[in-house]
């Protein structure tokens, strides 16, 4: 009875955390076991296995539009960061690492240390560490080994996550950017991509390869071990969240990756109105949207779900845009393809913490204001007193350059 309650789950083990228990002494145990699995059993720092060959450093001065500045204020205070509430600097930090003998796992995208077996972490935040290495421990046997020569960039991303939109357009796409900008030797590497990928991706990596004709690209499936003679890999270090878009030159140059893929003027006329709805969601659903829409409809908007066109008919929507209506979601990644001075005007949780849409926003040269949904949990369903919106649009147009 005693040896029994050793291994019932603590008080604050989650199913995944015991996995990696149970699941770390098992495989630590078997140099074999561990070849043939895509798994590790520990993780480490990139600054410790790896060389630094890049670093770029980005400063971006925003001037904070009226509407924000009690926002930011209030924000900026909390997170302990300076400011006047009428600008705000912006600096960020760009790494790119090399790895020497690096494994590639192609069911999690993981990025192995050969010589020592450790996960190989680049959020350079020690805390990160431990749970980065319980999310990522996910066995599965691997079937086939390729070993690749020269440089390779792992682009496979996460098997929980690389098909969210936000997190490639703007996170995954422009540190690849930046990377191909900043160590020329990357436009001869062999591009790691998944085997399948959506449309949106493709039409990226297509491009690419037409803008870097020397890269080459590489589909792993999710039974493959990929061993590279060299890796490299990719970190921003910033202080808060509008340090992702302290370079606009990164975000231009995606953004005309795209409109080059779809073939799309670069100076658009624009003068539609869209409401880009999230009630087909699961998350962060506006509930009241029926009292709503009836608002939105005088005011000319166009209600718009996202996830029901294509991407290219997306980018399309936005570049016609003058003024877009959204609660916080993926959908608002396409403000990267507005035109400047479109009129934004975001929606969500009180406490939402929305400095990622405004850096975005403000880097895009967009007019951007947060009208308040009320009391809600980050992820749940909220609803927006109608008046505000009314006051709020009234006050976005007010303030618009």
């Amino acid at each position: 009875m005693k040896s029994r309650h050793r291994i019932l789950p603590r008080k604050g083990h989650t199913g995944r955390s015991l996995r990696w228990l149970v699941g770390k002494h098992v495989f630590s145990l078997s140099w074999r076991l561990r070849h043939h699995y895509s798994v590790a059993t520990d993780a480490v720092d990139a600054r410790k296995v790896c060389k630094i060959v890049a670093e770029e450093d980005a400063e971006f001065r925003h001037t904070i539009p009226p509407q924000l500045r009690s926002y930011f204020r209030s924000r900026l205070a909390a997170l302990g960061q300076p400011g006047d509430c009428e600008h705000v600097n912006v600096a960020s930090r760009f790494i790119a690492f090399e790895l020497r003998k690096g494994i590639v796992f192609g069911h999690t995208g993981a990025v192995v240390h050969a010589d020592s077996g450790q996960l190989v972490d680049t959020s350079l935040s020690e805390s990160d560490l431990r749970r980065h290495i319980v999310r990522s421990f996910k066995p599965r046997r691997l079937t086939t080994t390729i070993k690749i020569t020269g440089y390779s960039i792992p682009f496979l991303g996460s098997r929980a996550g690389h098909l969210h939109y936000g997190h490639f357009l703007l996170e995954r796409m422009q540190q690849l950017v930046v990377l191909l900008r900043a160590v020329p030797l990357s436009k001869s590497a062999t591009l790691l991509v998944r085997e399948s990928m959506p449309a949106y991706q493709l039409a990226a990596i297509s491009q690419l390869q037409n803008a870097y004709p020397d890269l080459v690209l590489r589909r792993i499936g999710e039974d493959v071990r990929v061993e590279c003679e060299f890796l490299l890999l990719t970190a921003f270090q910033t202080t808060h969240a509008l340090g992702w878009f302290a370079r606009p030159y990164a975000l231009l140059g995606l953004r005309d990756l795209y409109l080059d893929a779809y073939g799309m003027d670069a100076t658009p006329a624009g003068g539609r109105r869209l409401y880009l709805s999230r009630n087909n969601q699961k998350l962060r659903r506006l509930s009241n949207e029926p009292e709503i829409l009836p608002l939105l409809a005088s005011a000319k908007f166009d209600t718009v779900y996202s996830e029901q066109l294509a991407h290219r008919d997306q980018v399309s929507a936005m570049r016609s845009a003058s003024h877009v209506f959204a609660p916080s979601g993926s959908a608002l990644a396409n403000l990267l393809f507005c035109k400047p001075g479109t009129s934004v005007l975001m929606t969500g949780p009180a406490d939402m913490k929305v400095l990622f849409w405004v850096g975005l926003a403000l880097a895009m040269g967009l007019n951007f204001s947060f009208v308040d949904g009320g009391r809600a949990g980050l992820h749940q369903r909220f609803s927006l007193d109608p008046s505000l919106f009314g006051e709020a649009l009234g006050e976005l147009d007010k303030n618009r350059p």
